[in-house]
């Protein structure tokens, strides 16, 4: 009978009666699932339905079964553990107690009296100490979680099993994920002075009530990491490791940056940081700790991460865990993290993988094809399989290209049921496999089954199909099990499967889930578990039918030495001439093929003493930063060498690695040593490498163009959504990219990043009444649902709490179902817990919106603002701004109850510390525009000559320096929109002056204007210079502006010299910079400059009068701030700055391109890096569309975006990952403040250029960038260093003009405006005061010098009356107590800050009574003074000084703050013509 036939009719199955059969016995459940679990060294097994009712015990191996009485009552039980050390001992677990058993269930089952509740939090529950059986960690919790202060985790210990609990019962830690016995590690007193009762947990950091730990998920937080605990002294003593870890066993560590390292001990007190190759960064759930135990640790670190498409790269470790490896660079994993790695169990050395061989093609949507390979060596060399020569039936295999044998390798990712282990330690050299012959691994129910019994060297196919098998008796009975239908009958072999015999083990066919033995392999017995129809009914019941083959194998084989059963077998080749493996000889007992005997117990006799052999190549692997070249068999580097001197010059030579290093299990003494350091070539340092050298790049691929994303602060976490509504995540930095499931069936139209928590928080908004949400930086995605689906009507649906990240603000519809007009409108509910209750608040209202922010914080946290139409009726989408009245309300209850703050408003936006909100009353064609610091006080605001605001709109934009920048709309004729930019110049807003006429905008209302991030008060415009003709429908004519007094005044770029190619520009007198700015670009993410690379910016332009087209422009760049430029491309390219300016790349935007551009010297010069390959090779380019990076621009990776042009993948959307990591190899900048000649960082001044003295408002600052010279890398948190600037005296450049004056264009004085009437001196304290038409900027921060904002002294000559006569003798008597109580009643007073400006320079009115005591004194003493001029000298001299210390004390002096480089990319928009819907 063949191994799949099934049995005739009539075939009777064996009884215990047959001799030299198999005896059978049967139990059937009900149940749907049965567990077989063995007590280790003992013939005693359970039986375990499905369900925890009903276990059975076995004294026989599972030949007979009876009821396990002893626990009957503790039904249902939830858990089975066993004892890791005492082998007769197990843990039962019922809802709420723990049972343990040490006598394997025989007579004997006692109640463990826990300190709490086990806990059902995801924590491992009981950890057992290695040689103490009595000592454990047990692991508690709560039931249910009722609220987060409750919902953690308590860890005890007991040396007793559970008696008593040391700590006075107390918990020795809480809050762990996972607690361990310190010993468990392998660490012992003996080793590394480790106590005994050590215990080491993964445990949160912050202990709160805020999240509980059924919501963490079990893994650290950016706002709650893990860290690593020692405990000691019997849970007394407690010491932090490590402060930030993400798992135990294999202690990984994020760092700030996001960045994973990971950390070794060797003694679990100590950790260092394990060292990777340059190019290889590790992920939060991208690595699997594989299993290991032949002197190193292997990691596989995933690579790709997207569905169907998973592969990584193998990495093994040097004998203490430290230093890593690539042995095999892309292995097949699944999306759990699951690898095709094993190892030859019983033989060390010996390891099988599987790996992808079309990477390329998969990625763009290629079937996944799988090659196995093997090493013999500990993964220092892989080679294919050989395929057998015949088939199971002895036929010749016949396959064409490069074939070889391929195996399903990870036995728990194929096949029906629980697979079955590949091999045996007890059973050395022995293996089983699942495969197919062929250039790659065929589908499972297309594979057939093979055997190795010479330790994977040879195989032969022994079955057709695929089946599941056990090995028993050290190797000398194999049975296996048809695994692809339904059998009745076994095949077993007792020669090492030269002979297969049949064997009918079931009167009904079932469906195979198991085939086990005991755990040793020693054992005749087999037990086989799975489902069949009952005879009855026709349900399915579950089978377990236990097969005893002692009657086949009666006689028991003789002792291995003077016996003639066993033969010595070694693992190697030669035919056995050559016993050498991995440096030491090396044998194994084994039975022969045809000895009809079992062997039935461990061996104990050995070979004796092995000697070692001479080391070969053999016995070295490639070290770490080397990798193994496949084409010429030696270890080559990964880039650049680490080890090279920094002195070293192209050329020259310097002794380095060999690259090798012995294998940590080769026991060879002598021979070859591979280790020797060798000479080599110097890299030099005149460039970056043309080719893709040190720099990693992966490439992704999508349907759909990109649409919008963000990166989590902090994290390596990118969140993107496609055209189509598609979102992807990427925890590697765009490296991999998979969709997560919540979203993968949603069609998102707006992804929201909270702003406020951008580390963590952000939200994903569809067209249906539900909010999906993340609050630990896309690890999980949550939903909550909305009170309807979010509104169409134009308004912002969801808004955001700065503080408060459970409040949010929604904004739906109703009534909106059909286009016609009817009653729709909008209605807005808040919700203070993250949505899982809303409350309605407003309805018929355009914008809504909380009122504190980070900078204006003067409201209470449940302050709202809402835009509200007056009529509570109608369809909102044909209520026009102009014919439809609109307040603004506010509420300081969450919307309880409203009050009116401005009738007849047409928009509002906040930006920074002030709130702006424009009306436009009926009848009237002039908006009003007001101001407010707090929220509720408005004040009207002012303009330069009484200008009058059009009511076309404005934009508020970037006021982050102090001032309010406005953009007043001038012109909206579609083609020629063009408006004045005004800037504040008064403490509270209010009062607004023309900073640059006629200013480029779009029909939109964004404008051509930008801030230099980094460098305070400088920034960029482009402005129409023919207006005039403008209106008369002439095309506009543009040109680019530069201010660096904070819009004071604007100057023309200067042009460069020459082009990129040395050539003069072809342009008359009348020659300019022209940069194409905001109002073209598709990204508004992309910037002139970075805040990381502190004056730097970039843009594409042309030198001439006025800016031409953008395709016609080429590339320019400034390293200081804005005051020199030079081109550094021909074309239009798109580019963005890395590693704090230490990157920059280029990509051309003009044509389909296959290579990108980047320099590492801040431009001076770029090097070519190819994409081809990560395009997918066959000639295909990108039409590259977007190049993203974090967005502080700290880190060195980007990831390139475009279309796929040519090729076999035209249309698709590649997404190209380029990590420069590497190319520094391995060096990082260095600070040194006392050798600056030494250090790799440069102070720069941005006033250096400009300036005589350096000064920019008032001071000389300095800031540190990398030297261009220097190759290395940036620290991505590299912090500017706390150096105190200089204050300068004031010159011409701290004063600006007053209101009402302008600069003279020849002499650059403030002269009256035209029209302009000066004030009449008026007398102020005794002296005359009349206007200079300068004031001093309100930026500055000199001292001393210059003073044009101060009049020429003069007294007042007014007539006095008896009264102030008397007053005045008062005063002179007075002045010195009077003085004196002053000088010291102001110091307690303090300085008055003004709420409006941190860097405002002018105080309020007197507030506390000295202030008001001194401005009296000060008075009387100027009258005094006067009057008394030659008598009071004295007093003059007390007043004078009296009244320096006042201005000082008042805050009339000039105010010292840090300097401000943030920037509001989001500019507010207030547009008047725009209608609803």
């Amino acid at each position: 009978m063949s191994a799949s036939a099934s049995p005739q009719t009539g075939v009777k199955l064996p009884s215990a009666t047959d001799a030299g059969q198999p005896k059978v016995a049967e139990k059937s459940f009900s149940k749907p699932a049965v567990n077989i679990i063995f007590f280790k060294s003992s013939t005693v097994a359970l039986a375990v339905p499905e369900g925890g009712r009903d276990f059975l015990r076995s004294a026989d191996e599972g030949m007979t079964w009876e009821p396990a009485k002893l626990l009957d009552p503790l039904y249902p039980i939830k858990l089975v553990g066993m004892h890791d050390v005492d082998l007769s001992r197990a843990f039962f677990f019922t809802d709420n107690d723990i049972y343990v058993t040490t006598d394997r269930l025989e007579s004997k089952l006692d109640k463990i009296p826990t300190p709490s509740h086990y806990n059902e939090l995801g924590a491992q529950i009981l950890d057992h100490h290695p040689t103490e059986k009595e000592y454990l960690v047990f692991v508690g919790g709560p039931r249910g979680c009722p609220v987060p202060s409750q919902c953690y985790t308590e860890a005890y210990i007991t040396f007793d099993s559970g008696r008593t609990w040391l700590n006075d019962g107390k918990p020795i830690e809480t809050w762990a994920t996972k607690c361990l016995w310190g010993w468990d590690t392998g660490f012992t007193d003996k080793e590394t002075d480790l106590p005994k009762d050590s215990v080491i947990c993964a445990s949160y950091k912050f202990k709160n009530g805020n999240i509980g730990m059924d919501q963490i998920g079990m893994i650290g937080r950016n706002d709650n990491p893990l860290q690593l605990v020692l405990i000691t002294n019997k849970g007394k003593d407690r010491r932090v490791l490590i402060d930030q870890v993400d798992s135990l066993l294999f202690v990984a560590v994020q760092d700030n940056s996001g960045n994973l390292r990971v950390r070794v001990s060797t003694n679990g007190k100590t950790f260092t940081d394990a060292k990777f190759p340059p190019n290889m960064k590790l992920e939060k759930n991208a690595f699997t700790l594989l299993e290991s135990n032949s002197g190193g640790v292997y990691l596989d670190v995933a690579q790709s991460q997207m569905f169907l498409r998973e592969y990584g790269a193998l990495f093994k470790s040097n004998s203490n865990g430290t230093f890593y490896s690539r042995i095999l660079a892309h292995t097949n994993r699944n999306e759990r993290g699951v690898v095709d790695f094993d190892k030859m169990k019983g033989i060390p050395g010996i390891l099988l993988a599987n790996e992808v061989t079309n990477v390329k093609e998969m990625m763009i949507g290629g079937i996944k094809k799988v090659q196995t390979k093997i090493s013999f060596d500990d993964g220092a060399h892989w080679s294919l399989i050989k395929a057998p020569a015949k088939d199971s039936d002895g036929n010749t295999i016949q396959c064409t290209g490069d074939c070889s044998l391929n195996l399903y390798n990870k036995y728990s990712e194929y096949g029906y049921g629980r697979a079955s282990p590949h091999t045996s330690r007890a059973a050395a050299g022995i293996m089983l496999a699942v495969g197919s012959v062929g250039t790659s691994l065929a589908g499972y129910n297309d594979c057939n089954t093979y055997l190795t019994k010479d330790a994977g060297l040879s195989w032969t196919e022994v079955h057709r199909d695929a089946h599941k098998w056990a090995v028993g008796d050290h190797g000398g009975l194999i049975v296996l099990v048809n695994d692809e239908k339904a059998t009745d009958v076994l095949n077993w072999s007792s020669d090492y499967g030269v002979t297969w015999n049949p064997f009918v083990f079931s009167n009904q066919a079932v469906r195979v889930l198991t085939v086990t033995t005991e755990p040793a392999s020693t054992s005749l017995k087999f037990i086989i578990t799975g489902t069949r129809p009952k005879s009855t009914d026709r349900t399915i019941e579950t089978v377990l039918i236990s097969i005893d083959f002692s009657a086949v194998l009666p006689r028991a084989c003789d002792k291995p030495k003077g016996g003639k059963d066993l033969v010595e077998w070694s693992p190697v080749g030669d035919g056995g001439k050559d016993r050498c493996f991995l440096g030491q000889e090396i044998g194994f007992w084994r039975k022969k093929d045809d000895a009809h005997c079992y062997i039935g117990r461990e061996f104990e006799e050995d070979f004796g003493t092995l000697d070692p052999c001479p080391c070969t190549e053999k016995d070295f692997e490639c070290d770490y930063n080397f990798f193994l070249d496949p084409s010429t068999g030696k270890c080559q580097l990964y880039g650049a060498d680490p080890e090279q001197p920094t002195s070293c010059k192209a050329g020259d030579t310097y002794k380095g690695h060999s690259g090798y290093r012995k294998i940590a299990i080769s026991k060879c003494k002598g021979g070859v040593d591979l280790t020797t350091p060798i000479d080599r070539q110097c890299s030099g340092s005149g460039g970056p490498s043309t080719g893709t050298g040190n720099v990693k790049v992966t490439s992704s691929f999508f349907r759909h163009k990109l649409a919008d994303y963000f990166y989590f602060n902090q994290t390596r976490t990118i969140m993107m959504r496609d055209e189509a509504g598609r979102v992807w995540k990427s925890d590697d930095t765009g490296q991999t990219w998979s969709q997560p499931d919540m979203l993968k069936s949603v069609e998102v139209t707006r992804m929201l990043q909270d702003q406020h928590h951008a580390e963590v928080r952000a939200y994903f908004i569809s067209d249906d009444p539900v909010l999906f949400y993340t609050d630990d930086a896309g690890r999980t995605i949550k939903k909550t649902d909305l009170p309807s689906r979010p509104n169409r009507l134009g308004v912002d649906a969801l808004v955001l709490h700065a503080e408060e990240p459970s409040y949010l603000i929604f904004v739906g519809d109703s009534g909106c179902g059909s286009t016609a007009l009817g009653s729709c409108h909008a209605e807005t509910h808040v919700s203070t817990d993250l949505g899982h209750s809303w409350t309605k608040v407003m309805s018929y209202n355009q914008r809504c919106m909380f009122a504190r922010d980070k900078h204006f914080t003067a409201p209470s946290k449940d302050t709202l603002f809402c835009q509200v139409f007056d009529v509570t009726s109608g369809d909102q989408r044909s209520m026009a701004i102009k014919s439809t009245k609109r307040k603004l309300v506010r509420s300081t209850n969450l919307g309880k109850s409203w009050s009116t703050v401005l009738e007849d408003t047409v928009g509002i936006a906040l930006s920074y510390e002030y709130m702006v909100a424009a009306t436009l009353p009926p009848n009237e064609s002039q908006l009003h525009l007001f101001v407010s610091t707090d929220g509720e006080k408005w004040v009207k605001g002012s303009f330069e000559n009484d200008e009058q605001i059009p009511d076309y709109g404005y934009t508020l934009l970037d006021s982050s320096s102090g001032s309010i920048f406005l953009q007043v709309f001038s012109s909206r004729r579609i083609g020629a929109e063009y408006g004045a930019l005004y800037r504040s110049i008064s403490n509270d807003g209010t009062k607004f002056k023309v900073s640059l006429e006629k200013v480029n905008q779009d029909a939109k209302g964004y404008t051509d204007y930008e801030k230099l991030l980094g460098v305070p008060a400088i920034a960029i415009a482009n402005e129409v210079i023919n207006a005039e003709k403008v209106d008369a429908g002439v095309a506009k004519k543009i040109r680019t502006k530069m201010t660096f007094d904070d819009g004071v005044s604007w100057v023309d770029l200067k042009p460069p010299a020459t082009d990129s190619q040395g050539n003069s520009y072809n342009c008359n007198s009348d020659c300019h910079l022209n940069l194409h700015h905001f109002t073209e670009r598709t990204d508004s993410n992309d910037l002139f400059s970075s805040a990381s690379a502190v004056g730097f910016m970039m843009g594409v332009g042309n030198v001439g009068e006025y800016l031409t087209q953008y395709n016609d422009g080429d590339t320019y760049i400034t390293k200081d701030g804005g005051r020199t430029w030079r081109e550094v491309a021909k074309d239009a390219h798109l580019y963005e700055f890395g590693n704090r300016g230490g990157v920059i790349l280029l990509a051309n935007n003009e044509v389909a391109t296959d290579a990108v551009r980047y320099s590492l010297d801040h431009g001076e010069t770029f090097a070519e890096l190819r994409l081809s390959d990560a395009l997918g090779g066959g000639g295909g380019k990108m039409r590259v569309t977007n190049i993203i990076t974090e967005p502080h621009g700290s880190a060195s990776s980007f990831v390139v975006f475009g279309v796929l042009s040519g090729g076999a993948s035209a249309g698709e959307v590649a997404a190209v990952f380029l990590d420069f990591a590497g190319v520094w190899g391995g060096n990082e900048c260095k600070m040194d403040g006392s050798n600056p000649a030494a250090s790799d960082f440069e102070a720069w001044n941005p006033a250096a250029a400009s300036s005589v003295d350096g000064c920019m408002f008032g001071e000389k600052t300095e800031f540190f960038r990398r030297k261009s010279d220097r190759l290395c890398k940036a620290p991505e948190t590299f912090e500017q260093p706390q150096r105190a600037s200089t204050a300068c005296a004031c010159g011409e450049a701290d004063f600006e003009c007053e209101e009402g004056y302008v600069r003279d264009g020849r002499t650059s004085k403030c002269v009256a405006g035209s029209g302009h009437k000066a004030a009449a001196p008026v007398c102020v304290n005794g002296l005359l005061r009349s206007s200079t038409g300068y004031e001093k900027s309100r930026r500055t921060r000199c001292q001393g010098g210059l003073k044009l904002d101060e009049p020429p002294e003069e007294f007042c000559t007014n007539k006095l009356s008896w009264v102030t006569w008397l007053f005045v003798v008062l005063a002179a008597v007075g002045i010195p107590a009077g003085l004196s109580f002053f000088m010291v009643n102001s110091k307690r007073g303090g300085r008055i800050r003004l709420t409006v400006d941190s860097d405002g320079l002018f105080a309020s009115e007197p507030t506390t009574v000295s202030e008001r005591i001194g401005r009296g004194l000060r008075t009387a003493g100027v009258v005094a003074t006067e009057l008394l001029e030659a008598a009071l000298a004295t007093g003059r001299r007390w007043y004078d000084a009296a009244r320096n210390r006042l201005l000082v004390s008042s805050g009339y002096a000039p105010v010292r703050t840090s300097l401000d480089d943030a920037i509001d990319n989001d500019a507010s928009l207030l547009d008047l013509n725009d209608e609803e819907g």
